[in-house]
């Protein structure tokens, strides 16, 4: 779903999510945030909503790969 449409859907208080619900924002690494991230972030603070940031990690690199964690 994009950014307006998850945006849209939480406007509808009567059958989308509540201010008192969690919303869930995936990001996919720690460099990469992109418009959608930020407008859905700033909409549901404006609405005063909870929010929860969570960050994907990179495998590979420093961290070896998938065998090694």
């Amino acid at each position: 779903m994009t950014a307006q449409g998850r945006i849209a859907a939480d406007l509808d208080r009567s059958a989308g999510l509540h201010h008192y619900d969690l919303h869930e924002c995936s990001q996919l690494n720690e460099l990469k945030i992109n418009m959608d991230l930020m407008s859905m972030i700033s909409a549901w603070h404006l609405c005063g909503d909870n929010i929860l940031v969570e960050q994907m990690p990179i495998f590979g690199g420093y961290s070896g790969g998938l065998e090694e964690t």
